[in-house]
């Protein structure tokens, strides 16, 4: 595919993959910012497996147009779509990082529920769902997109929504990201970190604090991040040292690394 209205597809590619400030760390938040700013999302969902990582909500999903305007938006700077605004240059910068611009990203969306008359099985096969899927190595050889979209879910697809989504009958959306065996490495250490500075688990119950406080359920690898304590005015403060009920919360919020 020709790059006719020239776009330097590559050097962006590359330069979001280099960093501009963005750690694994920073790219989980910037995914997990989107998944929470979907209208009427209630459940969020971070899981590694293999060499995957998957991201899921129950909010609003969209069409296949609505996620064909999602993906321009690196290409552009303005959009009038609706949800572009949600899904801007962090999410982006982020599939970059998370890939190293490799490997086929997808995400997958269901927009409208099926009718509860719709057996399981038929779920798949109406006007409910939306996919697309963006080729890195085609792209990074082509030096343009190479995407690939439908109104339709697709065969082939129906277990990982089923296992991965939040709830196969409800709307909501499921981000897969290939890992590469660095990037998956370097995030398994963050989950399994015991610094609590450097635990992946810790920062995002700590990050989205308010949104857990709000009823927000978000959980990462198996673990429902439970609401936190100011736990580090208790640990900083000497003043605080005396009240010693909440301490213990510090110690579990170390223990979902080594349980996991």
């Amino acid at each position: 595919m020709t790059n006719t209205n020239y776009f330097d597809v590559r050097g962006h590619l590359n330069t979001y993959n280099d960093g501009e400030g963005h750690t694994l760390s920073t790219s989980v938040h910037e995914i997990l910012d989107d998944q929470l700013a979907v209208n009427n999302v209630q459940n969020v969902k971070l899981m590694m497996e293999g060499h995957m990582l998957y991201a899921a909500n129950d909010g609003d999903g969209l069409t296949k147009e609505q996620l064909e305007g999602v993906q321009k938006i690196g290409r552009r700077k303005k959009s009038s779509d609706k949800y572009a605004g949600k899904f801007g240059q962090g999410l982006a910068i982020a599939r970059s990082r998370l890939t190293e611009n490799m490997g086929i990203f997808r995400w997958f969306s269901c927009h409208t529920e099926p009718e509860p008359d719709v057996e399981d099985a038929k779920i798949y096969y109406g006007n409910n769902f939306s996919r697309i899927s963006l080729d890195f190595d085609k792209t990074m050889e082509n030096n343009d997109f190479c995407f690939d979209s439908s109104s339709d879910l697709s065969r082939r697809n129906e277990k990982v929504w089923e296992k991965h989504s939040i709830n196969k009958r409800k709307t909501g959306s499921l981000l897969c990201f290939p890992l590469t065996t660095r990037t998956s490495n370097e995030l398994m250490g963050l989950i399994s970190n015991t610094n609590i500075d450097k635990n992946l688990q810790y920062m995002i119950a700590n990050s989205y604090r308010n949104h857990i406080k709000n009823g927000i359920n978000i959980v990462v690898n198996g673990v429902k991040l439970p609401l936190l304590p100011n736990i580090r005015d208790i640990v900083t403060n000497p003043r605080c040292h005396s009240d010693t009920k909440l301490i213990p919360r510090h110690t579990e919020t170390l223990s979902w690394a080594a349980e996991k």
